[in-house]
C-alpha cells in the first residue's frame, strides 16, 4: 500500500475518532444529568433498563475509540521500517 495511502487512512481515522468523543461526550453527559435529576426508585424498571443500555453503549463506543490507535499501528508500523 502506497505511504500517501496509509497516511491518509491514519488521518480519516484520527478525525473520525475526535469527531466521535464530542457527541459522546454530549451523550454521557446528559445521561448523568438525567439519572441526577429523577427519583431512581420511582423510575419505572423500563426507563431503568434503557438508561443502562445509553450508558453501555457510550462506554462501548468510547472503548472502541480508545482502541482505534491499535487497528492503525500496523500502518504506522510498516511506515516506520522504511
Amino acid at each position: 500500500m502506497p505511504e500517501e495511502k496509509k497516511d491518509a487512512i491514519v488521518r480519516v481515522a484520527s478525525n473520525i475518532a475526535h469527531e466521535l468523543r464530542n457527541p459522546l461526550a454530549v451523550l454521557n453527559n446528559s445521561l448523568y444529568f438525567i439519572r441526577a435529576k429523577i427519583d431512581n426508585d420511582a423510575l419505572d424498571p423500563k426507563v431503568r433498563k434503557h438508561l443502562g443500555f445509553l450508558a453501555e453503549a457510550i462506554k462501548n463506543l468510547e472503548a472502541e475509540i480508545e482502541r482505534l490507535p491499535q487497528y492503525l499501528k500496523p500502518l504506522k508500523d510498516k511506515k516506520s521500517d522504511r
